[in-house]
């Protein structure tokens, strides 16, 4: 539980160097999903600073009480970045089931790396 991103692999080599006895990574993998634990992916998210929550927070309360008509003059838009690498997201952590977006579980990044696609779309009402 305290290195999440460790491999069955890294944990049995572990074990060895603590105890002197042997155990196969199959058996680390086994013993890990006995106890409820699995190999799964992250979740990954862009760093969002204290800053950001604050001005977030402020721009929603001040639209809460919006009309209809008011929110149909708004163009909302989102942009993502794909990234073309093949490894980018071949980092697996070990996991209860249910708890992929426990803050222990997701990892923040701000970086791409290599080539990459990026996409955007905006989206309005009756538009």
């Amino acid at each position: 539980m305290r290195n999440r991103g460790a491999t069955a692999s890294q944990l049995s080599c572990d074990f060895y160097a603590a105890t002197g006895t042997r155990v196969s990574r199959v058996i680390v993998s086994k013993r890990l999903h006995e106890t409820g634990l699995f190999a799964r992916r992250p979740a990954v998210c862009v760093p969002f600073t204290s800053t950001n929550r604050r001005v977030h927070l402020a721009w929603c309360r001040e639209h809460r009480d919006w009309s209809m008509d008011q929110w149909a003059t708004v163009l909302f838009t989102d942009e993502s970045r794909f990234s073309l690498n093949t490894g980018s997201r071949r980092t697996f952590i070990w996991r209860e089931p249910g708890t992929r977006y426990l803050p222990s579980n997701v990892r923040e990044i701000d970086h791409y790396g290599g080539e990459g696609l990026m996409v955007w779309a905006g989206i309005m009402l009756d538009g």
